[in-house]
């Protein structure tokens, strides 16, 4: 098991993948904090994939930017982070234009994290709190136990503010994706059918 012992940068850990011992690893920087990620579960990667069509269908029909799964963001002037968000959609205006093969020097205008039954919200939100202050304006925690999203955005003194939308609630990209609006029940309707019982 990776135990840390110091903060990391960008750099120092750009040829991980490459190292034997870390050949399968997927993993995020957080302020210097190494985060490992491992696979979804299949509930999650369901959810996930009917987030970014519809995602993608806005952001495509709006011309307004691009929607991505699993790509690399950091803010150009923090070293230390390195995020990797489950979804992500960047606007045209937004992107420095990162050339191939790199990942982009910027945060993105919207991240889905999708909380998976081995994490916990409290992590979620402590993510979510690093991406706001690092220049995302909207993070959405897609969960299955309660189903809903949880919407996350800083206060106007820079204080993380929650609010859950359950399978009564619509939701919104608000300013960042103003075409976009979904009803919680059809967005999690895939999951309220058979063979996802126990992610009720």
């Amino acid at each position: 098991m990776f135990k840390q012992a110091r903060r990391y940068t960008r750099d120092e850990i750009a040829d991980w993948p490459h190292h034997p011992d870390n050949e399968f690893w997927d993993i995020e920087l957080l302020e210097g904090e190494v985060i490992p990620r491992i696979p979804q579960a299949y509930p999650q990667g369901v959810l996930t994939v009917d987030i970014v069509c519809r995602l993608y269908d806005c952001s495509r029909a709006s011309e307004l930017g691009f929607c991505a799964v699993g790509s690399g963001y950091y803010p150009a002037n923090d070293p230390y982070t390195l995020v990797v968000p489950d979804i992500a959609y960047l606007s045209h205006e937004r992107d420095p234009g990162s050339p191939p093969d790199e990942c982009v020097a910027t945060m993105p205008d919207l991240a889905v994290e999708m909380l998976e039954p081995w994490d916990s919200l409290e992590k979620a939100l402590h993510k979510a709190d690093v991406y706001l202050r690092k220049g995302t304006s909207l993070f959405w925690i897609a969960q299955t136990k309660p189903m809903g999203i949880t919407v996350c955005r800083l206060t106007e003194r820079q204080g993380l503010r929650t609010d859950f939308l359950g399978m009564d609630d619509t939701l919104t990209g608000e300013h960042v994706l103003p075409n976009f609006e979904i009803a919680i029940s059809k967005l999690f309707a895939a999951l309220t059918g058979r063979g996802f019982g126990n992610a009720r």
